[in-house]
This record gives structure tokens, C-alpha cells and sequence, in this order.
């Protein structure tokens, strides 16, 4: 057989065999047929309720559309060398369809999409950044005794650096300086937890700082830029393209909505890509310099990125580790490095030195500025973090179950392709070794050190794309030449390649629907609001009112009935706009000499309707029962307002008479 009709038959083989490795896996996932996917005994991920079929279609259309616009790319990729403008809208397409598809996989299982990415930026549960941001007036006086509060923080805030609470309270901020922006983009997101007197009682500056974390998926999908340009350097532009493609679609990205997790690829690509540019200078720039020339300002400046990872999470410090590996690997396999042993030791320890001032820097400006240890944070929070998880979960557990759970978070068309080279002896290339050692030599320690086992899934974020690297790469290295035999034969193979690569794209978007629908890994825990009717119409009541509260809400009647020592009374409000706080009522019962003999204070329907997710133009019927003390005498009156239950401020009356309304009672 000719090498021309053996390359052809490899290509139609990957074909073959990552179809018939990953579609039964994916039917599994879809029935549970294989419940040991979802974990083990010490943590297995709960499984969603089924939601409407017609939720789905927007999701299947929307990824059907972008492997169809991702098979376009390949084409192009596939005919020619791109031009710089092309590259950079093409990755600008990938880096939008990311929290796109993100967001169509929210409404896929929520009926407030939204909240997919609200409800994990301000859970308490969930991680608790945003809880101790809004409620830190002073950032400095946090910052200055971190390691002490930590302790006494919310839970991933506690055993974290305080880089993303600092994010966090700047967005916090930032909105404080803009509050009409703040006013705009909140009182939408009330309507995603109306039901939370918690989190109604914020003001709309704090709820509007959500948006930083609602913002990670789009922040996080800049990782594609310099995924590419590293992957362009150390293979070829198709190979890049095809990584950026996967990207988007890999669970293990697109499945931690709003999570910090997410930024930490474009943090590591951002160090990879300066180490590498660092070491290797670009071919067209090699003119004139010597072998060993390297650039230390880039070198530095891969660090940066690292040390503002670590400054989010201490569980990052595994960035620098990779980093540092693949220069140390490149280094090697340039050897020659320097004409004699000692220069060479020379060089290498000057590179080490700006390498790790790089690592450090954002720690040591904390350290300058604030003078605390770094290792006063990082021990605290290892010991806090073993503590809440990783003491509470057995190696053996750990062993067994974290290489299925990220395989599963990979995705299986990418780990067969693996197998099939593996199994295939396909020739590694030469230029993807030193990222290949970095990877796995700080991937299968960490693995076999068990010393993060209270993660899963998000924990490989940062290494899925790696991998993902290595696996196109790999498969890309096969044999590709022209087919001297016939020009049909040369399209027979092409288009078995462009073949291979939209049915691992297609793949991959089926395991993502699927485990998005079936899987639930993210969960906020917040419930989502109750659905309600709006009523436009004003209702029936025996009292008419007219008094309206600072032009945003109307008391438009009432209806009481006394019963012995309790007062029945139901208020009809109207917003006149939707209130930019959550108000608290109060009712105030009074007898014939004045005195107060009934109160209840709480926000409306019981606690269930704030204010702030009332709509403009609709009506709300708003029940209260008061328990009277005994023996008073009548007759009674009601007075009825509002007010801020942080504060206490009463809402003043939009015609200047005071901040409450007398009613007569029966």
C-alpha cells in the first residue's frame, strides 16, 4: 500500500474510531447507564430534573451553527495561510461564541437564565467573594489582616487569596461612582431573586458589582488569543485553529459558568505564550542573534500573569509550575545551550531569578504595601481549605475517581484521539515535547500526591487545553504530503481531515448538551423565582386610598376586619415605576389615646414580593394579620409605610405629608 493510501486510511480510522468510542459514552451519560461517570460514594454530581425537550432546541440550533461555522474556518485554514486580519476576527468570533453558547446552555435548564450566572456570583454557598466584598467598607483594612479574618469568611473566600474579594469590591465601587449604570443594570437582576429578602435588601450598587462575575465567561473565552498564538508557535495554524474551536466546547469550561476557575486558561496561555517567546525567538527575528539569546523582559512578564493566578487561588502555584517546566524543557532541547557547563548554569539561574521576581511580584507589592507574609495567607488558607474538603475525602477515592472525572470533563472524542495515537504509535512531534512534559510531569504528580482531592472537574481547567494541544497536535503530525498518486486522491484526503475534525467538533458539542441537560456540577443554591402573574387591573377593595411613596409605588385601597385581639388587613399597592430598593412595611395599630397595641413590619406578601422586583403599572394585594393587645380601647387607626431595613430611612410620601398614611379601622 502506498504511504499516500495508508496516510488516508489513518485518517478515516480516527474517524471510525473516536465515533465508536465516544457515542455510546455520551448515550450512557444521556440514561445514567454508567453511574460511576458521575463520581464515586465521597462525590458524585446529582443529576437534573428533565426539563421541557423544547427548552433544548435553541441549544442544539446554536451549537449545530457554530461547528457549522467552525467547518467554514477549517476550509479556509485548510486552503491557505490566513492573513492577520482574518486571524484576529476569527478569533474574535470564537471568543464571543463562548459565553454565547454558555448562556443558550443557561436557558436550556432554567427558566431565568440568567440566574445561571447571578446565582454563583452571589451564593454565600457557592463562594462567597461577593458576600465579603459588599460587606468590606474599608478594602485596606481587609487586606492589612487577611490571614487573621480568613477563618471567619464565607467558604472559598476563607481558604483563597484575596484577589478575587478585591476584584469584586473594585466592580463594587466602580458602580458606586456610576449609580444610574448602577440603578440600569440591577433592578433587572432583582427580578432573579424577588423571593430573597437576603439579597433584596442590597442597594443597587452591590447588586450591579454582580456583573464581574456574571462577565467570566466572556473574560475567560480571551484565553482563545493566546491559546492561539502558543499553539501557532509550537505547531501550526491549523492545529491552533482547531484548539480554539474546542475551547468553547469543552465541559470542563463551559459547565463552570461564572466561576473564577475560568480566567485561569487566559492566565497561563498569557505566561506560556511570553516563555515561549522569551526562549524561542520568532524565525523571522533570529537574523543575527546567537543560539543562546534569550529575552528577560519576557521572561518576566510570564510571570506576571502567574503570580496574579496565585494572588486568586492558592492552588494556582501549579501555573508556575508548568511554566517553569516547559522552559526548563525547552532549554534542554535546544542544547546546545551555552559553549561551556558553567555558562550554561550561569544563564540558567539569571533566567530562573527574573522568571520567579515575575511569580512573585503581585505578592511581594501586597507585602510592600500592606506587610503581610505571603506565607501567612497561603498556609492559612491550605490549612482551612484541607480542613472544609480535602481532609474529608480518602486517597483511594481520590486515585480511582479523579482520572474518570476529568476524562468525562475533558471529553471523550478528545481523550480517544489520544488512545487511537497512543494505540497507533502515531510519530509525537518534536516541537509539542516540551509542553508534553510540563503537562503530564505536573499532572501526574499532582494526581498521584492526592494534595488537592477536595477538587474535581473545575480543578483541570487550566490543563484541558492543554491537552487538547497535545491530543490535535499529535494527530496533526501524522503524515499529510500532497497524494503524488492522483489529484482525486489528494481531495479524498483532505476531505477525510476536514471530516475528522467537524465529527470531533460535532462530538463534543453532544456530550456538552448532554451533560449540561442531565448533569447538574454548578449549582448556585438559589432557587429560582416563583413564577407569578402581573395584575394590571386594579382590584376590588372597600377603602379607596390615594398616597403614593416618593413617585415609586401607591397605596390605591385597603380592606380590615377585626376579629377579637386580631386585626385582618390587606393592602393594594400599585408600583407607579419599579422601586430601586427592597422596602420593608410597616403596620402600626393604634388606639383611641394614640398608643401602639399591633405591629408587623416585613416586605410584602409575606416576605415573598420585595419592592424592587415590583413592575411598573401592576397591582399587589399584600396581606397582613396583627395581633392586638388585649383590652384596648377603641376605635383603632393604621398607620402604613415604608422603609429601608438597612438603613431604616422611611420612604417620604410624594406629596409631602409625612412618610406614612392613616387608615380607619373597623
Amino acid at each position: 500500500m502506498s504511504a499516500a493510501r495508508s496516510t488516508l486510511k489513518n485518517q478515516q480510522s480516527a474517524i471510525l474510531w473516536v465515533v465508536l468510542l465516544s457515542a455510546p459514552l455520551v448515550f450512557a451519560l444521556a440514561f445514567d447507564l454508567l453511574p460511576f461517570l458521575r463520581g464515586n460514594d465521597e462525590w458524585r454530581w446529582p443529576l437534573r430534573p428533565i426539563e421541557p425537550a423544547a427548552r433544548l432546541i435553541l441549544l442544539i440550533v446554536l451549537l449545530g451553527l457554530y461547528v457549522l461555522l467552525c467547518a467554514r474556518w477549517l476550509r479556509a485554514f485548510g486552503r491557505e495561510s490566513m492573513s492577520r486580519r482574518s486571524e484576529r476576527f476569527f478569533l474574535l468570533v470564537i471568543t464571543f461564541a463562548a459565553p454565547i453558547i454558555q448562556l443558550a446552555l443557561a436557558f436550556a435548564v432554567s427558566r431565568a437564565p440568567l440566574l445561571e450566572f447571578f446565582g454563583p456570583t452571589v451564593s454565600v454557598h457557592n463562594s462567597g467573594y461577593f458576600t465579603t466584598a459588599i460587606s468590606t467598607p474599608d478594602l485596606n483594612q481587609l487586606l492589612a489582616n487577611f490571614p487573621a479574618l480568613m477563618p471567619q469568611l464565607p467558604i472559598h473566600a476563607q481558604s483563597h487569596p484575596p484577589g478575587a474579594v478585591v476584584a469584586q469590591w473594585l466592580a463594587w465601587q466602580f458602580f458606586r461612582a456610576l449609580p444610574p449604570l448602577a440603578d440600569a443594570i440591577a433592578l433587572p437582576l432583582r427580578t432573579l431573586q424577588c423571593h430573597n429578602p437576603g439579597l433584596m435588601a442590597l442597594d443597587n450598587t452591590q447588586i450591579a458589582s454582580a456583573t464581574i462575575g456574571m462577565l467570566l465567561p466572556l473574560i475567560g473565552a480571551l484565553a482563545v488569543w493566546p491559546l492561539y498564538a502558543f499553539t501557532k508557535r509550537v505547531t501550526s495554524p491549523v492545529a491552533a485553529a482547531i484548539t480554539v474551536m474546542v475551547f468553547p466546547l469543552l465541559p470542563l469550561f463551559a459547565m463552570w459558568m461564572s466561576q473564577w476557575d475560568q480566567i485561569y486558561p487566559l492566565l497561563l496561555f498569557t505566561g506560556l505564550y511570553f516563555a515561549h517567546t522569551g526562549l524561542v525567538p520568532h524565525p523571522a527575528r533570529r537574523a543575527g542573534r546567537n543560539a543562546d539569546s534569550v529575552s528577560g523582559w519576557r521572561i518576566f512578564l510570564a510571570g506576571i500573569p502567574l503570580s496574579l493566578a496565585t494572588f486568586f487561588s492558592v492552588g494556582n502555584f501549579v501555573l508556575i509550575v508548568i511554566v517553569g517546566l516547559y522552559g526548563a524543557a525547552q532549554l534542554w532541547f535546544q542544547r546546545p545551550i551555552a559553549s561551556s557547563l558553567r555558562r550554561a548554569i550561569s544563564q540558567s539561574l539569571i533566567r530562573l531569578i527574573v522568571y520567579a521576581l515575575g511569580c512573585a511580584s503581585v505578592w511581594l507589592a501586597y507585602a510592600l504595601f500592606y506587610g503581610i507574609s505571603p506565607l501567612a495567607v497561603i498556609t492559612t488558607g491550605s490549612r482551612l481549605a484541607f480542613e472544609s474538603t480535602t481532609g474529608n475525602r480518602s486517597y483511594g477515592a481520590w486515585l480511582l475517581g479523579n482520572p474518570i472525572d476529568f476524562a468525562v470533563f475533558l471529553g471523550f472524542p478528545i481523550v480517544a484521539l489520544l488512545l487511537y495515537n497512543l494505540i497507533r504509535r502515531t510519530p509525537f512531534p518534536q516541537s509539542v515535547r516540551p509542553i508534553t512534559l510540563a503537562t503530564f510531569g505536573t499532572l501526574i504528580p499532582l494526581w498521584l500526591s492526592g494534595f488537592v482531592r477536595g477538587e474535581v472537574g473545575r480543578l483541570w481547567m487550566y490543563f484541558g487545553p492543554l491537552v487538547v494541544l497535545i491530543a490535535v497536535a499529535w494527530q496533526e503530525a501524522a503524515p499529510q504530503g500532497r497524494f503524488a498518486g492522483s489529484i482525486r486522491e489528494d481531495v479524498t484526503h483532505h476531505a477525510s481531515r476536514f471530516t475528522f475534525h467537524v465529527s470531533l467538533l460535532a462530538l463534543l458539542a453532544l456530550q456538552l448538551l448532554v451533560m449540561n441537560t442531565r448533569w447538574l456540577v454548578n449549582d448556585s443554591f438559589l432557587d429560582e423565582p416563583p413564577e407569578r402573574s402581573f395584575v394590571m387591573s386594579p382590584p376590588q377593595f372597600a377603602h379607596p386610598v390615594s398616597a403614593s411613596f416618593a413617585d415609586q409605588m401607591a397605596l390605591r385601597g385597603y380592606d380590615a376586619q377585626l376579629t377579637h385581639d386580631t386585626l385582618d388587613l390587606k393592602l393594594y399597592w400599585q408600583a407607579l415605576a419599579q422601586p430601586p430598593h427592597a422596602y420593608t412595611v410597616f403596620v402600626h395599630v393604634l388606639d383611641r389615646d394614640g398608643r401602639q397595641i399591633g405591629q408587623q413590619d416585613n416586605m410584602p406578601v409575606h416576605d415573598q414580593l420585595p419592592t424592587s422586583c415590583w413592575q411598573p403599572g401592576e397591582y399587589i394585594s399584600d396581606p397582613y394579620t396583627v395581633q392586638l393587645a388585649d383590652g384596648s380601647p377603641g376605635p383603632y387607626q393604621i398607620e402604613v409605610g415604608l422603609y429601608r431595613g438597612e438603613t431604616g430611612a422611611r420612604l417620604l410620601r410624594s406629596d409631602a405629608q409625612g412618610d406614612s398614611v392613616t387608615l380607619e379601622a373597623p
